[in-house]
């Protein structure tokens, strides 16, 4: 849950420029995450525990696997000290993995 809510704070005070939305959508992702695991745990009678790491495990590869269409979706300006290259906000954003 911490993953995916920390992601979509992130994304969302990048896409709307605001900090406040960042916590909105880290909110609410968190708690459509936690409505997931609840679902299977509380309802389907499922392990805790596999659950847990079946969350954890896709979460951290939906994270990867986004990276290259933020990469792709990155305005990359002219001029200031360094003008970044795609590979390098790529490797900017793995390392903050």
């Amino acid at each position: 849950m911490i993953t995916i809510g920390a992601f979509a704070a992130v994304m969302g005070s990048w896409l709307c420029d605001s900090w406040i939305m960042g916590l909105v959508f880290g909110l609410v992702s968190g708690a459509l995450v936690g409505l997931f695991y609840g679902l299977f745990v509380i309802r389907f009678h499922s392990d805790e525990f596999i659950i847990g790491v079946a969350l954890n495990i896709s979460e951290l590869g939906a994270t990867k696997d986004m990276i290259d269409g933020i990469a792709d979706a990155t305005f990359l300006l002219e001029g200031g000290y360094k003008v970044l290259k795609r590979e390098e906000v790529v490797a900017i954003l793995k390392e903050s993995l």
